[in-house]
């Protein structure tokens, strides 16, 4: 399959391992506060990619959730910049301790 060797695909099987897999280093992120990957996309890339291609794709930016306390759904996510990901990030508990 050469779509296997997309961006767009990379993004797709990422955000499934983050979600799914234990041994992943953003497990306990994702898949470990209960963050998962809707049915219509977790086994179909073709429609994940529909959705992409027409929700605003593009190489310079990647997924993001609207609310990063649910999963990954069509309703829940768009395309961002960096930029606008990190002003969309949940606080770091230690941003909260007095130095």
């Amino acid at each position: 399959m050469m779509e296997s060797k997309t961006r767009l695909y990379k993004i797709w099987e990422h955000m499934k391992y983050r979600c799914y897999n234990k041994n992943s280093n953003s497990y306990m992120n994702y898949g470990g506060r209960g963050i998962r990957v809707c049915a219509e996309w977790k086994n179909d890339f073709e429609a994940f990619k529909k959705w992409a291609l027409a929700h605003g794709y593009s190489d310079s930016k990647s997924i993001d959730r609207k609310n990063n306390n649910a999963s990954y759904s069509p309703s829940n996510c768009k395309f961002a910049t960096r930029k606008e990901q990190a002003n969309n990030r949940r606080p770091r508990k230690d941003s909260k301790k007095k130095k």
